[in-house]
């Protein structure tokens, strides 16, 4: 799912050389080998997709010193664009947002990119049934950074359990 190399983020805050930033707004991707890469060795990436900026700031912040590559998105077009710019691992979204609420872009990225992992994460606990169904995962904002970590670190665990071949499949009929 990724390409080896750098990557830039239209927005990427390009102020952060010692989280991996260069001053052209790229963002390194270093191999490393840990729950929190792909198979070749590749950072997750997350897109975090919310209407304020300190939250964004502060989830950018606490997932790059986790070791994941990070974009942002403050409004639903703007996400929808940098999915089909960049190969992303996940997408954490808020519900209430102006212009295109949370369930709006849940429904337009599954008709993109069906099997990616959406978690919603939002301070609004009366959120639509409807929603809750396209989405893999809900967290309270309320709950907490340790909350949205460990649901996270689940739903990519279980997208790279499914991105796995099983041991013993065979690419075909090996029998005379």
């Amino acid at each position: 799912m990724h390409s080896p190399g750098p990557q830039a983020a239209p927005d990427a805050n390009s102020s952060h050389n010692e989280n991996g930033h260069n001053g052209n707004g790229k963002v390194s991707r270093p191999k490393r080998n840990s729950r929190f890469t792909d198979n070749q060795g590749l950072k997750k990436t997350i897109l975090f997709v919310d209407d304020e900026p300190a939250i964004l700031e502060v989830r950018r912040v606490l997932f790059e010193a986790l070791n994941y590559s990070v974009l942002t998105a403050c409004s639903g077009e703007k996400a929808l664009s940098l999915l089909q710019e960049w190969p992303v691992d996940a997408v954490v979204l808020d519900y209430l947002m102006p212009a295109m609420d949370g369930e709006e872009i849940a429904r337009r990225i599954r008709k993109m990119h069906a099997p990616m992992a959406i978690l919603l994460s939002s301070g609004c606990l009366d959120v639509p049934k409807s929603l809750l169904s396209i989405v893999d995962a809900f967290v309270d904002k309320g709950g907490g950074p340790l909350v949205l970590i460990k649901t996270l670190e689940q739903m990519l665990d279980r997208q790279a359990s499914r991105d796995r071949p099983a041991i013993g499949t065979s690419a075909g009929n090996m029998a005379g």
